[in-house]
C-alpha cells in the first residue's frame, strides 16, 4: 500500500488529506485560505495542514499533490495566473511547497484532479474516455483518456468552458464572446433568468426568494423554485441545459468519450438540466457516439480535489 498527500487550493479553503493507493481517504483537514495575505503565506498553511496529514501516516508518504486553480503548468508546477488569488502570476507552487516540506510535490489544475478522482474512484471507473464539467461560478473541465489527462502542447487543454458556442453571444471572463460558460456559468444563469423576471406580466416566486435583488438570486434558488414548479426556473434550467448540450455536441464529436461527468453546484439541478443536455447531444452529435455516451452526475463530491490530487503519485 502507498500514501500520499491531496492538497485542494481553493480560493476560500485549503483542503488537505492523507490518500491510500485504494483512493480510501485515510485523514483530512481544513484551513482558510487567505488569499488576499499572498501566496508565501497561503503556502505556508498549505505546508502546515501538509505537515499535520503526513503526521496522520504510519508509513512513507510519496508526496503531496496539489489541485490549484489555473490555468498553470504542471510538469514545471508553476500557475500561469488566476483571476480568484492576485499575485499568483508565474508563481511555482512546486518548487515552494518542496522546500517548505521536503517532499515530492506535483501539481496540476483542480478541474484536471477532479476528473482524476471520477476516472479512477468515482462515475469514470473503467471508462476509455472520460470529460468531467464542473458547473459553477465558471465553467471547468478535464477530459481522460485511458487513464491520462489529455493536457495538450502547452499544458492547458480542458478549457471546456471556453468552447464557444455562438460568437455573437455575452462577453466572458476570460474577454472572448459566447463562450459556454458565458451562458451558464453562475452569472449568465442568473442574467438569463432576471431578464425574464423584468419582463411585464412574468409571475414567479424567484423575485420574493431573492428580495427583489437580482445580486441575491442564486442558481440554488433556481432549481428549489423549479422543485415548486415555478415556471420561470423551470425555464431557465431548461434552456440552461440545452445550452450545456450544445457544448457537449462539440466535444462528443471530437472525442467520442463514454461518458460526461457533471459536477458542481448547477449540477445540482438534476434530471431538468440532465434531460435536457441529453436531448441535445442525441439530435445534433455524430452517431454512434452520440448514441453511446452517458451524462451522468459526479459522485465524488467534496472529496474529489484531495483524492485526484493524490492520485497524481498513486494512480
Amino acid at each position: 500500500m502507498k500514501y500520499a498527500i491531496g492538497i485542494d487550493l481553493g480560493g476560500t479553503n485549503i483542503k488537505g488529506g492523507l490518500i491510500d493507493s485504494e483512493g480510501t481517504v485515510l485523514a483530512q483537514g481544513e484551513v482558510p485560505t487567505f488569499a488576499k495575505e499572498g501566496p508565501d503565506a497561503v503556502m505556508g498553511r498549505m505546508a502546515k495542514l501538509a505537515g499535520e496529514m503526513q503526521a496522520k501516516s504510519t508509513e512513507k508518504v510519496e508526496g503531496i499533490g496539489v489541485g490549484s486553480p489555473g490555468p498553470l503548468h504542471p510538469t514545471e508546477g508553476f500557475i500561469y495566473t488566476t483571476p480568484n488569488m492576485p499575485g499568483w502570476e508565474n508563481y511555482s507552487i512546486k518548487k515552494k511547497l518542496e522546500a517548505l516540506t521536503g517532499l515530492k510535490v506535483m501539481v496540476e489544475n483542480d478541474a484536471n484532479v477532479a476528473a482524476l478522482a471520477e476516472g479512477w474512484k468515482g462515475a469514470g471507473k473503467g471508462a476509455r474516455c472520460s470529460i468531467l464539467l464542473t458547473l459553477g461560478t465558471g465553467i471547468g473541465g478535464g477530459i481522460l483518456r485511458d487513464g491520462k489527462l489529455v493536457n495538450g502542447a502547452t499544458m492547458t487543454a480542458g478549457e471546456v468552458g471556453h468552447v464557444v458556442i455562438d460568437y455573437n453571444g455575452p462577453k466572458c471572463g476570460c474577454g472572448n464572446n459566447g463562450c459556454l460558460e458565458a451562458f451558464i456559468g453562475t452569472a449568465g444563469i442568473i442574467n438569463r433568468a432576471w431578464a425574464l423576471l423584468e419582463k411585464p406580466g412574468t409571475v414567479s416566486i424567484l423575485r420574493d426568494m431573492a428580495g427583489g435583488k437580482k445580486e441575491k438570486l442564486t442558481p440554488a434558488m433556481i432549481s428549489q423554485a423549479a422543485s415548486k414548479g415555478d415556471g420561470v426556473a423551470l425555464s431557465i434550467l431548461r434552456e440552461t441545459g440545452r445550452l450545456l448540450g450544445v457544448g457537449l455536441v462539440s466535444l462528443c464529436n471530437l472525442f467520442a468519450p463514454e461518458v460526461f461527468i457533471l459536477g458542481g453546484g448547477v449540477a445540482a439541478a438534476g434530471d431538468i438540466l440532465f434531460n435536457a443536455a441529453r436531448d441535445e447531444v442525441r439530435r445534433h452529435a455524430f452517431a454512434p457516439a452520440s448514441q453511446e455516451v452517458k451524462i451522468v452526475p459526479a459522485v465524488m463530491g467534496n472529496n474529489a480535489g484531495i483524492v485526484g490530487a493524490a492520485g497524481l503519485l498513486l494512480s
